[in-house]
């Protein structure tokens, strides 16, 4: 059955992917969200899918754009088959305001190369700079709250984690400005090829064990 007669996507309230993203997405933080898309089964409509932009954390990452910057955030999904996630990921696209380049990160960490991406033509612009995680008072955080954690006295773990994958996609309203984003994401980032590797799917039962059997100091509380 093709996709488009199986799923819809619509827009949804950013509350009202909160919970989704808790559930079925390995980071189990919920991140900044400006625009919110569910994927919904036709028969039934259940929503089987999240997808969220908003925008980067990262204020060096934010500066000298001359056009607006969102992140592709979060994909949070309970239905998986072939070529379902690229589908949705193109009919969002079509949904968000133009123009805008988008940026995305796919995590070597979970063992993420991403070929989603990779599918949907993205430019990938090699690896970012490694940043922890950070577990204040036994919950993983953004590295924005540690500073002020240190000075509460709050217990801070910080756990090294291996550079991320960035890719970047102009939404642009005309060929010119396209070719003008190309241009200023090639210049700041460079353009490499893909990375290869092998496509591991993910299992949120065994992240969760994970996290559970994370060493950390007596008596932190894990998400």
């Amino acid at each position: 059955m093709p996709l488009e007669e199986e799923y819809y996507i619509r827009p949804v309230h950013g509350n009202y992917v909160h919970w989704f993203i808790v559930e079925h997405h390995y980071a189990q933080v919920v991140p900044q969200i400006q625009y919110a898309f569910g994927l919904f089964k036709k028969k039934g409509g259940n929503m089987v899918g999240a997808m969220t932009f908003g925008q980067p954390p990262s204020a060096p990452l934010c500066s000298g754009w001359s056009w607006p910057l969102l992140e592709l955030n979060r994909i949070a999904l309970v239905d998986n088959r072939k070529n379902l996630v690229s589908w949705w990921i193109a009919a969002c696209l079509k949904k968000l305001p133009k123009p805008c380049v988008l940026v995305s990160f796919a995590d070597p960490n979970q063992m993420h190369i991403g070929f989603v991406y990779q599918a949907s033509n993205w430019i990938y612009t090699g690896l970012s700079a490694a940043t922890p995680k950070h577990l204040i008072d036994g919950r993983f955080k953004h590295d924005k709250w540690v500073a002020s954690a240190k000075r509460e006295g709050r217990q801070v773990v910080s756990i090294p984690q291996k550079p991320k994958h960035r890719y970047f996609y102009p939404l642009a309203t005309s060929k010119a400005e396209k070719k003008k984003m190309l241009q200023y994401i090639s210049e700041r980032f460079g353009v490499s090829p893909y990375p290869k590797g092998d496509i591991v799917y993910y299992n949120m039962e065994e992240e969760r064990e994970r996290k559970r059997n994370l060493e950390t100091p007596e008596g932190f509380n894990l998400i």
